[in-house]
């Protein structure tokens, strides 16, 4: 997933990219041209590889090939003097015509007033810049093979240097040996490069960073749903935690039988108009509906009620008499004589 974001993250900010450069151009083509003071512009070879690389990706829209990117490098340096002499970051020292659309400047080195130079505003745009010019040139094919030969073919054709037995502005005449000479310093500036490492130029669209973030969250977001898909619903725990807190805090009434809510207790029948309140006695209708609620069956319940009856009082019973012993003291006699306490 990491792998997928970056290259959607780089695909994101070189379409911004590509687009904004495209308007750029176009607006420049429209623009007057202007002559500006001619700027050194040093840079070192794994830059220029580097922007090589990715103007090759933005103005063809394909992988480059690394012997093609080695030649333009290697051009690069022949033109100057091994990036030393980098003027306004024109790697091929390309020629300014009427109507390109950019400015221009004349080198000190070159005292020809007739010589003069686009600029670019930085080295990714003279890369991309020098990646058209070989196609228009039908160099494209040879640069996509890494064939030396056949880009050399291609520069001939097109007069790079000069037309084999016509002059130079410095007078001297073109010959096939120029040619020769020209491609043996590609060569061995090929062979020095060979083992560089290209640095990638920075994005030049704050809209491609933008884009990409935005791209990011919204893979970030999709990876996330895509892995909390179960059973084809999508469970989101933060989102289920919170529908169980508030389950939690207002728990649902529970059902008596399938379907059916718990039906409410019937409200107390009010008291007769006429019925004494009182507190320590229930009234006879009280009696009765609590008589129904106590009693689970329905035919009982609707029986009448009878008050409980107070019990028959008991009729009142003569006292019982009481027994007595008499009591003789030690000196009484027995009437009759006949027996002795003692």
């Amino acid at each position: 997933m990491s792998l997928l974001l970056i290259l959607m993250l780089a695909a994101i900010a070189e379409q911004a990219g590509s687009r904004r450069r495209a308007a750029a151009s176009l607006a420049a083509a429209t623009a007057p041209s202007a002559e500006v003071p001619a700027t050194l512009t040093p840079e070192s070879a794994g830059a220029v590889l580097g922007a090589l690389e990715q103007a090759w990706v933005n103005v063809t829209g394909q992988a480059s090939d690394w012997s093609g990117i080695l030649i333009l490098a290697a051009q690069g340096a022949m033109e100057t003097s091994n990036f030393a002499k980098l003027y306004d970051y024109n790697l091929g020292n390309i020629m300014h015509t009427a109507g390109d659309g950019y400015d221009y400047n004349h080198r000190p080195e070159v005292p020809q007033a007739s010589m003069i130079y686009r600029v670019y505003d930085s080295l990714l745009e003279g890369a991309e810049d020098l990646v058209r010019w070989a196609i228009h040139h039908g160099a494209g094919d040879a640069l996509q093979s890494g064939d030396v030969d056949g880009y050399m073919n291609a520069l001939r054709a097109g007069c790079y240097l000069g037309c084999i037995g016509g002059q130079v502005p410095g007078g001297s005449v073109v010959s096939q040996s120029d040619y020769d000479t020209y491609q043996g310093g590609i060569e061995s500036y090929m062979n020095r490069f060979s083992s560089v490492t290209p640095i990638l130029p920075p994005s030049p669209s704050p809209l491609g960073w933008g884009a990409a973030i935005a791209g990011v969250a919204v893979l970030g977001g999709l990876a996330y749903v895509a892995t909390h898909v179960k059973d084809g619903k999508v469970e989101l725990p933060f989102f289920n935690r919170i529908a169980a807190r508030k389950t939690a805090s207002n728990p649902a009434p529970t059902a008596s039988a399938p379907g059916l809510l718990p039906a409410a207790p019937p409200a107390p029948a009010p008291a007769a108009a006429n019925e004494k309140r009182d507190p320590g006695r229930l009234s006879a209708t009280a009696l009765a509906v609590s008589a129904v609620r106590a009693t689970p069956d329905p035919v009982a319940a609707a029986r009448p009620r009878m008050l409980p009856q107070a019990p028959a009082a008991l009729p009142p019973q003569p006292p019982a008499e009481a027994t007595l012993v008499p009591l003789l003291d030690e000196d009484d006699e027995d009437d009759d004589g006949d027996h002795e306490y003692s």
